[in-house]
């Protein structure tokens, strides 16, 4: 079993600025037991989604983004923009944007439709706007 706290550590570290981005793999491959960092960063990404962990999902999309490896969970992304229960819709939408293609616009689309409290403050306009 993955030790996801030692991944929720890391990245409190890193935010912190105790570690550096380039300095990621050093600490994370020796977690990484059988399994790549893209392997590592899903299992982390579905138990985020299992137990609707929402800081895990910010671990996720800030890891992903640190290593370069976004690009390669982008399908995941697409339908965790379309879950409530978490805070980090634009910070997807901004990652699907950058990486996406076509096949993206249709869950694009149906985000528009989202109704999120936590974005209620300017009636979800930036968020709107991101996905336009």
């Amino acid at each position: 079993m993955y030790k996801f706290d030692e991944l929720d550590t890391l990245i409190d570290h890193l935010l912190d600025d105790e570690i550096q981005a380039y300095d990621l793999p050093y600490y994370m491959e020796p977690m990484l037991e059988d399994i790549s960092f893209v392997g590592l960063l899903e299992a982390y990404l579905e138990e985020a989604i299992a137990h609707k962990n929402a800081d895990r999902i910010e671990g996720v999309l800030i890891l992903a983004g640190k290593l370069g490896e976004d690009k390669k969970l982008l399908s995941r992304y697409e339908n965790l923009l379309l879950e409530d229960w978490h805070h980090s819709h634009e910070d997807l939408v901004d990652t699907i944007e950058y990486y996406g293609n076509a096949s993206n616009v249709a869950t694009l689309q149906k985000a528009f439709s989202l109704s999120l409290p936590y974005m209620a403050y300017n009636h979800h306009y930036s968020f709107h706007r991101k996905l336009l």
